[in-house]
C-alpha cells in the first residue's frame, strides 16, 4: 500500500470504530430476555467487529480482558464468555497482550473439548501483536501438534492479522512449499487450496499477483492451479478497485471530516 492508501484506511477504521461502538452501547455485549430475533442477529455482528475495527478502544479492551480472565478461571463459564463470543475476546485480548496473554490462549487448545473449540485457538494466535510470536505462530503450524486438517488456520490467523503478519505468511509458504506439500500428502487437494488462498489472497497490488503468479510458475500446483487463477483475478480486481478509490474524494480529509 501507499502512503494514501494507508491513510484511507485509517480513515475509514476510524469511522468503522466510531458506528461499532456506538452499536455496542445499544445492543450491549450480553443477551437479554426482551431481545428480538433481528437484535440477537445484531448484536452478534457488532461483538464480531469489534476486535476488527475497536480493539484499541480502552473500554472494550478492558471488558475483553475481564471475560477472559474469568474464562482462564472456568473455560465452562458460558455467562462470562459464551462460545459466539469468544473469537473476538481471544483476538482483542491478543492484540492488547504479550507472550502471556498468547501462552494462555495457546494452552487452551490442549485442553479444548472439541474441534470448534480449538479453532477458536487456531484462528486467534495471530493476531498477537510481536512478529516473533507471529513466526511461532507459522512454524507451530507445521510441528506436527495440530491436525493436519486444522494447521492452515493458523496461516490464516497471521496473515489476516495485519499487512506485516500477510507479508510474513506468503513469505513462510514460499520457504516452507515443499515441506507442506510433503505433509499434506496424498489427503485432500483441498488442504493446499486453503493454504495457497490463506498465504497469497489478501494482497491487493498488481505487483503482489504478478510475484504470486511468478512464484506458482517456477512452483507449479497443478492440482490448485484452478484455486490460484481465482486468487490471482481476485487480486488484481482488487488492485484497479484501489486505483479507482485513489482518483475519488476518499482521499480528500473534507470527505472523511463531512461524515
Amino acid at each position: 500500500m501507499d502512503a494514501n492508501d494507508s491513510k484511507m484506511h485509517e480513515r475509514f477504521v476510524n469511522v468503522a470504530r466510531k458506528l461499532v461502538l456506538r452499536m455496542i452501547d445499544v445492543v450491549g455485549w450480553d443477551k437479554k430476555d426482551t431481545d428480538e430475533h433481528q437484535t440477537v442477529l445484531l448484536r452478534s455482528t457488532i461483538i464480531g467487529l469489534l476486535s476488527t475495527f475497536c480493539s484499541t478502544n480502552e473500554t472494550i479492551a478492558s471488558e475483553a480482558k475481564r471475560r477472559f480472565d474469568k474464562f482462564l478461571l472456568d473455560s465452562t463459564d458460558m455467562e462470562a464468555l459464551p462460545s459466539d463470543m469468544r473469537l473476538t475476546v481471544f483476538r482483542i485480548v491478543l492484540k492488547n497482550g504479550g507472550q502471556k496473554e498468547y501462552d494462555a490462549v495457546k494452552a487452551y487448545f490442549f485442553t479444548a473439548p472439541d474441534s470448534a473449540e480449538r479453532k477458536f485457538v487456531l484462528s486467534s494466535l495471530g493476531f498477537a501483536p510481536s512478529n516473533k510470536i507471529k513466526l511461532d505462530t507459522l512454524q507451530w503450524s507445521i510441528s506436527g501438534e495440530v491436525k493436519l486438517q486444522d494447521f492452515f488456520y493458523l496461516l490464516g490467523s497471521v496473515s489476516g492479522s495485519n499487512s506485516e503478519g500477510r507479508d510474513m505468511t506468503w513469505t513462510f509458504f514460499c520457504e516452507h512449499l515443499q515441506y507442506i506439500k510433503d505433509m499434506i500428502g496424498k489427503a485432500s487437494p483441498s488442504l493446499m487450496d486453503a493454504c495457497v488462498a490463506y498465504s497469497s489472497a489478501g494482497f491487493s497490488t498488481l505487483k503482489m499477483a504478478d510475484e504470486v503468479e511468478q512464484f506458482f510458475k517456477k512452483n507449479p500446483l497443478p492440482s490448485g492451479a484452478r484455486k490460484i487463477a481465482q486468487i490471482l483475478e481476485g487480486i488484481r480486481t482488487n488492485a484497479k478497485f484501489f486505483e479507482r478509490l485513489a482518483g475519488s474524494d476518499l482521499v480528500k480529509e473534507e470527505f472523511w471530516d463531512s461524515l
